[in-house]
């Protein structure tokens, strides 16, 4: 008996490996923890920008009626905000830009990345993965 169920367990060991990946790829891509209904427009300097996998990050220091406080906003990966035409120098450390974002739906500053309005007033457009699907 012994014999037979060691193949059994062989495959159930790999198709559970091959499967165990995919949970965290489709958690990945949820966009439920933003409020993709509405926007926010925060203007502010950049703190830092972080061109990274699997999200790119903008930290931006927003000085407002609430006090100075700094937002973490997040975009998509860099090969598809790449075929967006941003790269690893176009958010500069200290320049003053404008971001149109969903916020986090537990009000903590945190957002993703609709557009970017840079300095010289062009426009990023959405870094891919960014957007919730339609």
């Amino acid at each position: 008996m012994r014999r037979k169920s060691l193949p059994a367990v062989a495959a159930l060991t790999l198709v559970l490996t091959l499967a165990l990946p995919l949970a965290p790829a489709q958690a990945h891509h949820s966009f439920s923890q933003f409020d993709m209904t509405r926007n926010i427009t925060l203007t502010g300097t950049v703190r830092d920008f972080q061109w990274t996998n699997p999200h790119s990050w903008v930290w931006l220091i927003v000085s407002d009626s609430k006090g100075t406080r700094i937002w973490g906003l997040e975009a998509g990966a860099v090969g598809e905000m790449e075929r967006q035409g941003w790269n690893r120098e176009i958010i500069k450390r200290g320049e003053k830009i404008t971001v149109v974002a969903h916020p986090l739906l537990d009000g903590r500053m945190g957002a993703s990345i609709e557009k970017v309005i840079l300095p010289d007033g062009r426009v990023l457009a959405p870094p891919a993965g960014s957007k919730a699907p339609h």
